[in-house]
């Protein structure tokens, strides 16, 4: 579920290579991190000054290995002079209730509901209007597993 908010959220404003870590804890309540795989949607909301955006999409999480993940996300802007489109995939792991994901210039910090089927994430992004890097607060970001 964690992956499933990160993604969404690390997609959402993917622009360039660099890389940066996003890290989300679950809550403490069993193997939470067999919890992740599945799909997940949802949406949050992208400000830069005066710019703002609102997207949507769907984050498919796959176990990899033992305690990694991939992450594939599709988004779609609904409002707002930002990309209008995102697809990626997200390499990931999870160990002890954390959440790692590498994602291009993201720095995102997020929680997981009690029921492990929502998460809520803040945090920053870096992406590109009109030729510009532009750095955005992310807020709003909520994601449910489906």
């Amino acid at each position: 579920m964690k992956f499933r908010t990160i993604f969404v959220a690390s997609a959402l404003f993917l622009a360039t290579s660099a890389q940066a870590n996003v890290m989300v804890t679950l809550p403490g309540n069993g193997d939470v991190c067999s919890n992740l795989a599945g799909t997940w949607a949802g949406g949050g909301k992208v400000t830069a000054g005066i710019i703002q955006c609102h997207y949507h999409g769907t984050a498919t999480v796959v176990k990899t290995g033992d305690n990694n993940y991939s992450v594939d996300v599709e988004l779609k802007k609904d409002d707002g002079i930002c990309p209008e489109n995102e697809s990626m995939q997200l390499p990931g792991t999870c160990s002890n209730g954390v959440v790692v994901l590498q994602t291009p210039d993201a720095n995102l910090q997020g929680s997981m509901g009690s029921t492990g089927t929502t998460m809520d994430l803040t945090g920053d992004v870096m992406f590109t209007v009109f030729g510009s890097r532009v750095k955005a607060d992310v807020t709003d970001m909520h994601l449910q597993k489906q």
